[in-house]
């Protein structure tokens, strides 16, 4: 692989906690991250920014990234997709990049499989970590019972409004696809989890992102 992009090998991340690459000690989700879980410096994670979980890589896009991703983040990309860690791509979706957002999660889940989440900065990127966090911590994680279920793409979908994980293992096994479920429409997406979640899902895809 091109620019001497190494691989991210599984990490054993301990309960409660995140292990982030270095090279984001001192940004601002760094930060954002410190006052939510306990957050683990490690030198080389390779192409991987950060591990929530002990099979979950996350990649950070900022906004210049998912506007004009260069060489290095389509590397990134298709080296997440072939690793045996489950992908998790969390782009910053600002009124500047928002447009380019749909193409880049075209191409990350319909085409590589991995789940490409929007963010609205580097601190709603932690609120969202801390999220995949608190699942992957929880007794009762579907992922830990659910093997068929790609573990990023399940916890992706909990992350969805008014998602709990009944609802995300339904909607994973009616659409197939984060891609999916992504696409549906209020009506479709009405039939597997009702009304009122329906309309919070489709709103949170569609609705230009705010903050």
């Amino acid at each position: 692989m091109s620019g001497g992009l190494r691989a991210a090998g599984l990490r054993q991340v301990p309960p409660g906690s995140v292990v982030m690459s270095e090279k984001l000690k001192g940004s601002e989700l760094h930060t954002a991250l410190k006052g939510r879980v306990k957050v683990h410096i490690e030198g080389d994670l390779g192409w991987a920014d950060l591990f929530p979980d002990s099979g979950v890589a996350c990649v950070f896009l900022p906004e210049a990234e998912v506007i004009n991703p260069t060489t290095c983040v389509k590397e990134k990309l298709a080296a997440m997709a072939k690793s045996s860690c489950r992908g998790v791509v969390l782009a910053e979706c600002t009124p500047l990049s928002e447009q380019y957002f749909r193409a880049l999660q075209e191409v990350a889940t319909l085409q590589l499989r991995l789940a490409a989440i929007p963010v609205t900065s580097q601190t709603n990127a932690a609120k969202q970590i801390t999220q995949l966090v608190k699942v992957s911590s929880r007794p009762d994680n579907p992922a830990q019972h659910s093997a068929p279920v790609d573990n990023a793409v399940l916890q992706a979908v909990l992350l969805l409004p008014k998602t709990g994980s009944v609802k995300a293992g339904a909607l994973i096994n009616h659409f197939g696809s984060f891609e999916n479920i992504s696409a549906a429409s209020v009506e479709e997406l009405s039939v597997v989890v009702g009304r009122t979640s329906s309309e919070a899902i489709y709103a949170y895809f569609h609705q230009p992102l705010t903050g």
